[in-house]
């Protein structure tokens, strides 16, 4: 139902609710009926997940929706032709961010994989043959380094698997990791070599 047609039997049930106190006496509160209306519909979508964009805003919506799990599950697995800093968006869902695969990708693998956890929970899969710097800020959350040390307020520095000591020749993959209310876990990946 689109808001025209919404809007169209709201004023015509205006009009009816009118016309009935007048010649009748009845009052039917309309504002309140269309208020419980709407928070119940708006209440259905979020439970749902359904998509809030309309027509001209999918194509915008498909760009978002490939580095972005608001209120879904994703996973996520980066390629070398993305631009040098991936972001990627877990807020009030549940993501895998899959790393190992940019091994094969070496010289042209993005620079910064940034991921942002908000009341959510992530896991990036590391491989750990490819030389990985993690920064993770966690704020009432927890992130989760892959030797198993944690931060839950505040920040932390992991060099993985030695990439503290990797000559400048090497190229290194930098990971951001910032946590809200939420949880983000480093891993690596079983039988990636």
């Amino acid at each position: 139902m689109g808001f025209g047609t919404f809007l169209g039997i709201f004023l015509l049930l205006v009009g009816v609710s009118i016309l009935l106190r007048i010649f009748t006496g009845i009052n039917i509160p309309l504002g309140r009926i269309a208020l419980g209306v709407f928070l119940i519909y708006f209440g259905v979508r979020v439970i749902l997940g359904s998509s809030w964009n309309i027509g001209w805003k999918h194509e915008r919506q498909d760009r978002e929706d490939a580095h972005t799990a608001l209120f879904r599950e994703g996973n996520f697995k980066p390629n070398h032709t993305d631009s040098s800093t991936q972001d990627y968006q877990i807020v009030f869902g549940r993501g895998t961010i899959d790393l190992t695969g940019l091994a094969k990708f070496q010289g042209e693998k993005p620079d910064t994989v940034e991921v942002n956890v908000v009341f959510g929970e992530a896991v990036v899969l590391l491989d750990p043959t490819i030389q990985t710097q993690i920064h993770a800020s966690s704020v009432f959350g927890e992130a989760r380094m892959p030797n198993g040390d944690l931060v839950a307020f505040g920040s932390m520095r992991h060099y993985f698997p030695n990439a503290a000591q990797a000559p400048e020749a090497i190229s290194v993959l930098k990971v951001q990791g910032n946590v809200v209310f939420g949880s983000l876990r480093f891993e690596t990946k079983p039988g990636a070599n």
